[in-house]
């Protein structure tokens, strides 16, 4: 150890002449790393509370992982040279979930390690977990199918049974499925569209928190074609509703 100016920082046998070596953030001789943002508090279903903090492990050729349900994803290479400091990855501290179709489907992680530039939109490392049926709970498959986001499929008895098992509305406070009810009730009798209707529940979401900011797809703006488009379903429904009230003044 050699200290400089109160810090201690460890020495290691490093040859500079070793180009093989990466020079960007990654490097692993480097002995700082910024603070892990914290997890967010446990949203979702009650019988998935005693997953919360369970660790599961998973490896392949080249790297093991390691998911902590609803608190975080680490990442660490297997076999690495031993002139080396040893380096595992953030992949993400839990932020919130995916929902589709009214279900929650997958925990989403954020904020990870950083990542090189242009590689990922946040400049970190992201994850998705998804959680399917099975025997037992166990970590099935990890892939990175673009550079610094990661997926990973766990199956567990606990999400197994019916739709009602894992659906998000009987979870929300009553104020919220009134809402739903709601919107959903003008939806049908066409005077919301199916655009006004998504955001909506999605906001709904939203205020429960159940999804966040970053997870927010209202944040990316409506292409010329999705515009054009909105604009004609609420030209027919205008033209739907005003056929509706002259038939009723001619009662």
């Amino acid at each position: 150890m050699v200290v400089v100016k109160g810090h201690l920082l460890r020495v290691v046998n490093w040859n500079p002449s070793d180009t093989s070596l990466s020079s960007n953030e990654e490097t692993r001789f480097s002995a700082t790393q910024l603070p892990t943002p914290q997890p967010s508090n446990y949203t979702g279903p009650a019988h998935l509370q005693p997953l919360v903090n369970s660790c599961y492990e998973f490896s392949d050729e080249k790297y093991k992982y390691q998911i902590c349900l609803f608190k975080s994803i680490s990442q660490k290479e297997i076999g690495g040279s031993t002139h080396l400091l040893s380096l595992t990855r953030s992949l993400g501290v839990w932020k919130s979930w995916e929902i589709e179709d009214g279900q929650f489907k997958a925990l989403l992680f954020e904020a990870g390690s950083v990542c090189g530039s242009n590689s990922s939109p946040s400049g970190h490392r992201q994850s998705r977990v998804e959680l399917r049926c099975g025997p037992r709970s166990q970590i099935t498959s990890v892939e990175e199918p673009r550079k610094c986001y990661y997926t990973a499929v766990l199956v567990t008895p606990y999400v197994c049974g019916d739709d009602s098992v894992m659906a998000v509305y009987p979870r929300l406070s009553s104020l919220h499925r009134r809402r739903w009810d709601q919107v959903y009730t003008d939806w049908e009798n066409g005077l919301v569209t199916d655009l006004g209707y998504n955001k909506t529940v999605h906001l709904i979401y939203k205020e429960a928190g159940l999804v966040n900011d970053a997870s927010d797809n209202e944040q990316r703006p409506m292409s010329c074609d999705e515009c054009r488009s909105e604009l004609e379903e609420l030209k027919r429904r205008v033209q739907q509703l005003k056929s509706e009230l002259f038939a009723l003044r001619n009662l």
